[in-house]
């Protein structure tokens, strides 16, 4: 049989392995974009904000770097006042509790209040600085120079919001995930579409960042304290953001003592939040177009490698003693229970230890089939960023 050699410089390309893998996820960015582009048409009806909050509400934990020395666990490209920022902490675990409940109503209007999807951790803080530009379209710099404490809300109305998460976020994020040396290959948003969805709203973010498209820009607004002017009992308290969206007055308030930790925090300047000003299949539509012209596996390098390096600033001491002793002792096939890892740790295995434990396998640095806790293989990549920090000291 006659071999039929590519002609021209294209053909050649994509007669290569690279060149075939390149085209095939041409096509699934198309597919996806398609798929965004009939959800805008048919099922439109889903938005994203973000609130802000800093100020004498956060602390640093009890057992955070503050007692060893940031430097001790800074992770590599963590700036010492971002490893602080990263692992601030509500005075009492009840008030956040109490104050996401509140930004929840405060902020997301359209849909019901059971169909918001909320992120399984925080953001990585708030662009407290972006808030401060005013009108003005705030710089990149200003968007990620982060504050505070930042929680994400992704409302609107359940079908366009679950068939986001199923059609387009779930399946980007994996073929994203794929392309980068740092992407998650299980935990996270691997398995969960509601999860992803979150994920991919951030990936949204970064490429608007990236190509300046205003569609895929946030504004970002203070929270205004207006005191009421009335006299007596009744007051007329008003927790606005002058972003059209009505406000939230003190009689509507079903927790007083969140809507007192919000006014409290307004008047100084310490809360603020942010929207996506395009509805999210859209602003998906949009990205996915400009993902066509980008470098996907650089943008999935970036966005990856900056949650790696972030999340493992965040952890406290106890979570990097646990990850550094399973990493040491456990295996896939030989896994270590909670008694074992609390006592090489040199911890109690109460409730909160659980917790810990609890928390890490949701983030996918841990796994437990049945037979004790162990790193799975892909994320030993956490390994190499405890020992770079403790490189530091």
């Amino acid at each position: 049989m006659l071999s039929i050699e590519p002609r021209g410089p294209l053909e050649r390309f994509l007669a290569t392995k690279e060149g075939t893998q390149r085209m095939n996820l041409k096509q699934q960015i198309i597919s996806l974009r398609d798929s965004a582009a009939r959800l805008a048409v048919d099922f439109p009806g889903a938005w994203h904000a973000e609130s802000g909050i800093r100020g004498s509400i956060i602390t640093p934990p009890s057992n955070s770097e503050e007692a060893s020395g940031p430097e001790a666990d800074a992770a590599i490209g963590q700036s010492k006042a971002d490893c602080r920022r990263e692992r601030l902490d509500f005075r009492r675990p009840t008030l956040e509790k109490d104050f996401k409940a509140f930004m929840k109503r405060f902020l997301c209007k359209r849909g019901k209040l059971q169909d918001v999807v909320e992120e399984p951790w925080r953001t990585f803080g708030y662009s407290f600085a972006a808030a401060s530009a005013g009108s003005a379209v705030p710089t990149r710099e200003q968007e990620e120079t982060l504050d505070g404490i930042g929680h994400s809300f992704i409302y609107g109305y359940q079908t366009a919001t679950g068939r986001l998460a199923h059609l387009v976020a779930f399946p980007a994020v994996k073929y994203l995930s794929r392309l980068s040396e740092h992407g998650w290959a299980c935990g996270n948003s691997w398995g969960d579409p509601k999860t992803a969805l979150g994920d991919w709203v951030y990936i949204v973010y970064e490429i608007g960042l990236t190509t300046g498209d205003p569609n895929l820009r946030r504004y970002y607004r203070f929270v205004s304290a207006i005191p009421s002017r009335a006299k007596g009992p009744i007051h007329r308290d008003l927790l606005v953001g002058f972003d059209g969206e009505e406000g939230i007055a003190r009689p509507k308030s079903r927790c007083p003592r969140a809507w007192s930790l919000g006014w409290d925090a307004a008047t100084r300047g310490e809360l603020a939040f942010s929207r996506l000003g395009t509805e999210l299949t859209l602003a998906s539509r949009i990205a996915l177009d400009h993902l066509l012209d980008m470098d996907a596996v650089a943008v999935s390098n970036e966005v990856f490698a900056k949650w790696q390096t972030r999340l493992v600033s965040r952890l406290n001491d106890t979570e990097r003693y646990i990850l550094e002793v399973v990493a040491q002792h456990a295996s896939a096939e030989c896994g270590m229970t909670t008694l074992e890892i609390a006592k090489k740790a040199g911890c109690d295995a109460n409730s909160n230890f659980k917790n810990r434990l609890s928390g890490l396998v949701k983030l996918g640095l841990l796994e437990n089939r049945g037979k004790g806790y162990f790193i799975p293989l892909e994320s030993r990549w956490i390994c190499c960023h405890l020992s770079q920090g403790h490189g530091q000291d």
